[in-house]
């Protein structure tokens, strides 16, 4: 009797540990299942980065996409003729003169026009700073310094006319060192592949353009001076490592702003939100997702890529105004006939249509719009990838497509525009190289949207007993 008794006290003791298990089970999966099913913050929100996909996330994404690379396209074929054209009446220094303030009004206006059309700029305070004004200055007084060094390098030649585009390609190879020195994340292999097959497309596009040095966007060269201009050798090969190091420098603007604009998520949002692309890490798949509530997000100021932008040409333009009277000083002192004077010459060219200046202001318009496209536009994708590298591998699809352009067309040493195409080495190169970047950039934006879509589904919990 007594073992039957205990088998029985047995078996009821395994019937409620199986219950209680089932029960402890069917309690896990329901947290699973809540953790999994729990609502995800809306990009729409006040300062929360895009983390779920919908159709208009990828209109969105696309849009800027396309505009960036279009807006960098056009840009980079108007300004050597806008350069070319002020250098006959003026310097490098009247092109930032007159259109630094110019392009601040413009975004001034713009931004107050369309905070009223546009739900999302409703929540931007247009007079409170984007960041911390220490920042803002840093970041104004590089883009200033970078801007002005750039067009001080192109004017008149001080880097030799065939290398200009294709340095250019240096930025994306910058950022990509850059990311393996100094970020703190992890782009992915998906990613860094994507990259490395852009580059090599690059290589392509610009290598026979490096070497050939009697051609230059299109225009047969038919003396040295048509390319390195009145200046010796040592001179032009100073001011090329001076322009390689500008992209370096302008690269660095882009990964501050990247800092600045998607800081450490960990102060400044609930840790559920932390998986989105920007940490697009080997972390992530190993991680939870931790359930948390919106309010830590309430506080966070909305963030606009016309805001952003607004705020450092404004804080560029209050630089260009402290260094305008040193401008004054030295060319009333030391060579007047080289510095205020022609750069007041070059600035009065914009509103004269005559002569010499006949097509600048035609050139600085299109200019303007090419450039404000193209800075907004490129903000805006750097909020939308988080992602530097993506940003300026977006970039820099531009240059086969320029490639391609002054094959068709060449530019004058006055700054004119000649319609005659050919077949010429470099736009084949161009050609194959192009289809070796657009291949990486559909790879980068699949590991892109994957890295999102991820996200929204949650990781897979481990159960363990």
């Amino acid at each position: 009797m007594t073992n039957l008794s205990t088998m029985e006290q047995d078996e009821e003791r395994i019937l409620d540990y199986e219950a209680s298990d089932e029960e402890s089970s069917a309690e896990e999966n329901e947290e699973d299942e809540q953790c999994h099913n729990s609502p995800i913050p809306n990009s729409d929100e006040p300062g929360l980065l895009p983390i779920t996909i919908t159709p208009q996330t990828k209109i969105e994404f696309y849009n800027t996409f396309f505009m960036l690379i279009t807006s960098t396209t056009a840009l980079l074929i108007i300004l050597p003729l806008y350069i070319n054209r002020v250098n006959l009446k003026g310097n490098y220094f009247s092109i930032g003169l007159i259109n630094f303030p110019i392009s601040t009004i413009a975004l001034v206006v713009c931004i107050s026009v369309m905070k009223f059309i546009f739900g999302k700029l409703k929540l931007v305070k247009i007079m409170k700073l984007p960041m911390r004004i220490s920042n803002l200055i840093q970041i104004s007084m590089f883009y200033f310094s970078i801007t002005f060094l750039y067009l001080y390098c192109t004017s008149r030649n001080r880097v030799w006319c065939h290398l200009q585009d294709p340095l250019k390609g240096f930025m994306l190879v910058f950022a990509l060192l850059m990311y393996f020195c100094c970020s703190r994340t992890f782009m992915g292999l998906h990613r860094i592949f994507s990259t490395t097959a852009i580059i090599v497309g690059l290589f392509i596009t610009l290598d026979y353009g490096l070497c050939n040095e009697f051609v230059c966007r299109g225009f047969d060269i038919q003396s040295i001076s048509d390319d390195s201009g009145p200046w010796n050798h040592l001179f032009n090969v100073i001011h090329t490592i001076i322009y390689i190091s500008s992209f370096f420098f302008f690269t660095i603007i882009i990964i501050m702003l990247d800092t600045i604009i998607a800081p450490d998520i960990a102060n400044m949002m609930p840790s559920s939100i932390i998986r989105s692309s920007y940490v697009n890490t080997i972390s992530r798949s190993v991680s939870d997702v931790e359930e948390t509530t919106r309010g830590a997000s309430e506080d966070i100021p909305q963030k606009s890529a016309l805001h952003i932008v607004a705020w450092i040409h404004l804080f560029s333009v209050l630089i260009l105004n402290c260094i305008l009277p040193f401008q004054y000083i030295s060319g009333k002192f030391i060579n007047q006939s080289n510095s205020f004077n022609i750069t007041m010459q070059g600035v009065l060219c914009h509103f004269n249509f005559e002569g010499d200046c006949q097509y600048v202001l035609t050139y600085s318009l299109i200019f303007q719009l090419a450039y404000l496209v193209f800075i907004v536009s490129l903000v805006k994708m750097l909020m939308l990838s988080q992602c530097p590298v993506f940003t300026i591998a977006t970039t820099s699809a531009s240059l086969p497509f320029i490639g391609i352009w002054w094959s068709l067309f060449y530019v004058t040493p006055t700054g004119l525009m000649v319609w005659s195409p050919k077949i010429r080495p470099e736009s084949v190169c161009s050609l194959i190289g192009l289809a070796i970047i657009l291949f990486g950039l559909i790879l980068l934006c699949k590991a892109h949207f994957e890295g999102e879509d991820r996200y929204k589904r949650g990781p897979r919990r481990r159960m363990v007993r």
